[in-house]
């Protein structure tokens, strides 16, 4: 590790530290299917059937008063949202994962569904069950080709052959216990995201200040300290160099 000594801590999902600063407010709405097309990242375009994914979910949909898309930033920029809003299908987005809404903003969208269906394994999946929306892993082709012509760096190509080959153990084992659509999710789901998810982690407010609280003292203890000391050292060799 590049930080000597350095601890991780489990803590959860995230999305139930948003939970607990965003609580739930019971309210009236429609019966929504929300659908979150597998999505480009930073390497990789993920390329897939748009009129194929809701052909394969128009039976379930018919069941909901209507269908949204969720997409990542990357699609709405270049546009792929276009091609659900012909189709008839609403788009939102929980836009980039670096704005300190993002977190709220998927919150909100996977409150107001009633279950989630998908053609690619992701986070997305997890926090859905952990709000108790049913989800369904839509079997589809999906494709990914690098973003960029340039050269994709070995980690990233790497991603991208483990995506184009169908993913790791785990993602295949998320889409066969979730391979169905149902109108609730069952017991064993339920268990399956928890462990999977770390739910037992969650910590208490208090504990995550403790963390925040060492944290901070580790790194002004390791860094801080060893930065002035440099800088006072760079200082005193200077004034050593100018008085020669």
């Amino acid at each position: 590790s590049a930080i000597p000594d350095a601890a991780a801590v489990a803590i959860g999902p995230l999305i139930r530290y948003a939970e607990r600063l965003a609580p739930e407010t019971a309210t009236a709405g429609p019966r929504r299917l929300v659908l979150f097309p597998a999505h480009s990242f930073d390497a990789g375009t993920a390329e897939y059937e748009v009129a194929g994914l809701l052909d394969a979910v128009a039976d379930h949909a018919a069941s909901f008063d209507e269908v949204t898309a969720c997409l990542y930033w990357p699609d709405v920029l270049a546009g792929r949202d276009e091609a659900y809003r012909a189709l008839g299908v609403p788009c939102v987005t929980a836009g980039h994962r670096n704005d300190p809404a993002f977190l709220f903003r998927l919150l909100e969208i996977l409150r107001g569904g009633a279950a989630v269906a998908t053609n690619g394994v992701g986070t997305h999946v997890a926090y859905a069950a952990l709000l108790g929306r049913p989800v369904w892993v839509v079997p589809q082709e999906v494709r990914y080709r690098p973003a960029s012509e340039r050269r994709t760096p070995a980690d990233q190509q790497a991603a991208l052959d483990l995506l184009n080959g169908g993913g790791g153990e785990l993602t295949r084992e998320v889409a066969r216990r979730f391979a169905e659509p149902r109108d609730a999710l069952a017991p064993e789901q339920r268990d399956f995201v928890a462990a999977v998810a770390g739910d037992e982690s969650v910590k208490a407010p208090e504990e995550i200040a403790e963390l925040f609280r060492r944290a901070e003292a580790l790194f002004a203890d390791r860094f801080g300290v060893r930065r002035r000391v440099a800088l006072r050292l760079a200082a005193a060799a200077r004034r050593r160099r100018s008085s020669a």
